[in-house]
């Protein structure tokens, strides 16, 4: 995950990322209390400024691109996020923690599907990507010649890969099979493209001048002038095509978070822009919950907070980092305190999406441990993550609640 935002910001700003505050680390063998954050009651006014006139980006696809769609913007008031409602962190191990590999290859990320044994993983030091199954351990190399961003689970068994090659981008649907894998390219010799993601039907991607949304359900492709450093469909597509998007910036601490809002009768009219965080706030990385209801952002300075995608509900759940959804939406996991590059508590946590109840730490790091990239089973009853150190794929029971 760290390469990928460093790719991204290297190739969206000619400044270097703001300077970000430094944590104090939590010892690993108390249960201390979180520190507090700055609170405010009043209400945060945000507001969009977007504009229709733009230079039309390169072909991305093999297919002709869809009308550019007209921007409407909204001013919306949101509320104050919530101060940590509860401090206290308890010690509550994983329960059968096991290594699923064996360290011959070192990753750094690990990605549960979200309805089978598999987990996608991407290694340390090169190209590459993998697919471990959770019952068998076997290990199956789907890329092994280029760099790929971050993979996206489509499907049970189905992946999409962006590929980083010098003869252009790719967007690859991979399949996993009894026999191996099925390989079907999306879009091929693309300028540079930036966070590509997905959720349910709906993908979106970036290049340096603009933002584009496919509906695949109708084929239909939606370009806005609208460039993004972070793309996040959301998983509902009833009403539309909702995209929450992190806006290319000059500097790291005007990042805001927009919700680009796509509606008509074919999904296709009009977007519409709403603020759900303020640019004083430098809250970026937006992850949905699977049902869509809620959000989790991250502070440039290291703390994670949830909100539904209105804004009236907000909250500051404290120092961390990767947040990741549980299948029910009702509780996070996420990676020790951490503040830029510096991480500091080494740990895998939990905490309920409004911070009210006790966070959990599942695992106890020694010295020469650091445990980070934590991921759900689809039921939501076991976490993989890796450490760092030795490269290892864990996998372990979630305690009793």
């Amino acid at each position: 995950m760290l390469l990928v935002l460093l790719i991204l910001l290297s190739a969206c700003s000619s400044q270097p990322p703001a300077e970000i505050s430094q944590q104090t680390a939590l010892p690993a063998t108390v249960s201390p209390s979180l520190p507090p954050a700055p609170s405010s009651e009043a209400t945060i006014e945000a507001t969009v400024e977007a504009t229709t006139e733009v230079t039309a980006a390169p072909d991305a696809t093999d297919e002709p691109l869809g009308t550019m769609l007209p921007l409407i913007t909204e001013t919306v008031t949101l509320a104050q996020p919530q101060p940590l409602q509860n401090t206290e962190i308890v010690d509550r191990p994983l329960r059968n923690l096991r290594a699923l590999t064996d360290g011959s290859r070192k990753y750094k990320l690990a990605l549960w599907s979200p309805d089978a044994d598999w987990i996608a993983a991407t290694p340390q030091d090169g190209p590459g990507l993998d697919a471990i199954n959770v019952s068998s351990g076997e290990v199956r190399a789907i890329v092994t010649d280029t760099f790929v961003l971050e993979p996206v689970w489509l499907d049970a068994t189905t992946l999409l890969v962006h590929r980083v090659a010098e003869d252009g981008d790719q967007l690859v649907q991979v399949t996993l099979t009894e026999q191996g894998t099925e390989t079907d390219p999306l879009v091929t010799n693309a300028p540079p493209l930036r966070a590509v993601s997905t959720g349910g039907s709906v993908w979106a991607f970036s290049t340096a001048e603009q933002l584009f949304v496919l509906n695949q359900p109708t084929r239909q492709d939606i370009p806005l002038p609208l460039p993004a450093l972070i793309t996040a469909p959301s998983p509902q597509t009833e009403d539309g095509l909702t995209v929450a998007i992190n806006p290319v910036v000059t500097n790291l601490e005007s990042v805001t978070t927009l919700l680009v809002h796509i509606t008509g009768p074919r999904a296709g009219d009009r977007a519409t822009i709403t603020p759900l965080s303020s640019a004083d706030e430098g809250l970026w990385l937006p992850r949905w919950s699977r049902d869509g209801s809620k959000l989790a952002l991250t502070s440039i300075e290291g703390r994670i907070f949830s909100s539904t995608p209105d804004g009236n509900e907000r909250y500051n759940l404290g120092p961390g980092d990767l947040p990741a959804w549980s299948p029910d939406g009702t509780r996070l996991a996420y990676a020790g305190t951490s503040a830029g590059l510096e991480f500091l508590d080494r740990d895998i946590h939990i905490v309920d999406w409004r911070g009210k109840e006790a966070r959990l730490r599942l695992t106890d790091a020694n010295e020469e441990q650091f445990f980070t990239s934590p991921s759900w089973s689809p039921d939501g009853t076991q976490i993989a993550c890796v450490e760092i150190d030795d490269g290892k794929i864990y996998v372990g029971t979630l305690p009793a609640r």
